[in-house]
């Protein structure tokens, strides 16, 4: 019924009788490893009998062709000269030739069928990726419940140490202090978290894209896509958490947009992450610039120097910096609500230097009050910078790496 219904039927048989045998379409022989003989059983007896071995009067022919080729105990050589016979036979057959035509036939039938298929879309092809990086990630407890669990921790540590902070003079520098510290949380543990982004992938990249399966975009954004989504939900569980435990500006407004500059600065530290493991040719090279480079980025950032006494000669680097506009962006959004701040300090005791606003406490810092919705502007072009800079380096590793 299979045959009938144009079916490839492949069996292996164990000496069956002659009547079975001539039943067969096709017949392959084997010896050693190469072929002996492929074709209808009438063509193996004649291809035998001008080998010099035609089949005797009255014999099964699948006996008398395994006995031909099998090989004795004793008389090895004589057997294994006898079968090379038989291959270089059938080298130089016509059944040799008609074999890889019909191969060749096969074959270009089968590459037609393909594109007659088509490839998958550019949107398929990133979503069955997205799919195989985001399982990938719900199955490595390691790096997605350690993440929540390590934020949930710092949120409330972070809660706990400045709980409930009063605005003056000392509370003006733990609050400072707090949101500096939303950047550094934010920042360091995602930029080595996220470096995992690419190392144990490369290999099977390399192979998946020089076979043909799908270009470097799909992979790239397909794994931007699966990691995203656990880079932000870890940073919004630490803000609410520590956000009203710290007493910072209590209206809906001020906490939803603390929390969306937080999660601008943690795609920036994404970005970052997945650029250097893009570009680095290995995990340690990566590791070993992002440490220098965070460094520089925090000590122009806004809290360990001030903007304008930074020397001109390395100014610049604050631009590069998400420290910068996401501190200020933080600063402006905190202080910009106080008029009036007491001059006390939390002893009681007054103080011969005092920030009565927040727009004193600003303009010290030597911010800006309209630069807020600004630096956020420039994080979403910073991020797109970095993930743009990250591809080109990606796809010229793969290019290179075969």
């Amino acid at each position: 019924m299979a045959s009938e219904n144009g079916k490839t039927i492949i069996c292996t048989i164990h000496q069956p009788a002659s009547d079975t045998f001539e039943m067969f379409d096709r017949v392959l022989f084997l010896a050693n490893g190469k072929i002996v003989f492929l074709g209808s059983p009438s063509e193996a007896v004649r291809f035998y009998a001008d080998v010099g071995y035609p089949v005797p009067a009255h014999t099964n022919p699948a006996d008398f062709f395994i006995q031909t080729l099998a090989i004795i105990p004793g008389e090895e050589e004589k057997c294994l000269e006898r079968a090379n016979q038989f291959i270089n036979a059938f080298m130089k057959s016509k059944y040799e030739v008609r074999m890889r035509q019909y191969l060749k036939l096969s074959n270009e039938r089968f590459q037609a069928k393909l594109f007659e298929h088509g490839k998958a879309s550019i949107p398929t092809l990133i979503y069955a990726l997205f799919l195989r990086s985001f399982k990938d990630n719900i199955r490595n407890p390691s790096f997605l419940w350690a993440r929540l669990v390590q934020k949930v921790i710092m949120g409330l540590f972070l809660g706990t140490l400045y709980l409930q902070t009063e605005m003056n003079q000392d509370g003006i520098s733990n609050i400072k202090g707090a949101l500096f510290y939303y950047i550094s949380e934010l920042t360091y543990s995602t930029v080595f978290g996220i470096q995992t982004f690419l190392p144990s992938d490369f290999p099977l990249l390399v192979r998946e894209y020089h076979d043909g399966i799908y270009p470097v975009i799909c992979y790239y954004l397909s794994k931007i896509m699966s990691y995203l989504p656990i880079f932000t939900i870890d940073g919004i569980c630490m803000v609410c958490i520590s956000y009203y435990l710290i007493g910072l500006y209590p209206t809906f407004t001020t906490f939803l947009t603390t929390l969306i500059i937080c999660i601008l600065i943690e795609w920036s530290a994404s970005g970052v992450g997945i650029m250097l493991s893009s570009i680095s040719p290995t995990y340690a090279v990566a590791v070993s610039i992002s440490g220098p480079l965070l460094t520089v980025f925090s000590i122009t950032g806004g809290l360990y120097s001030n903007i304008k006494t930074i020397p001109e000669s390395v100014r610049w680097v604050q631009y590069f910096s998400w420290f910068r506009f996401g501190y200020e962006s933080l600063i402006i959004n905190e202080f910009s609500h106080y008029d009036n701040i007491s001059c006390a300090l939390s002893d009681g005791k007054p103080t011969t230097i005092c920030e009565n606003s927040g727009k004193s406490v600003i303009n010290n810092l030597n911010f800006e009050m309209s630069n807020m919705h600004m630096n956020m502007g420039v994080m979403v072009f910073y991020i797109l910078c970095v993930f743009i800079i990250g591809y080109v380096g990606l796809v010229l590793r793969v290019q290179l790496a075969r």
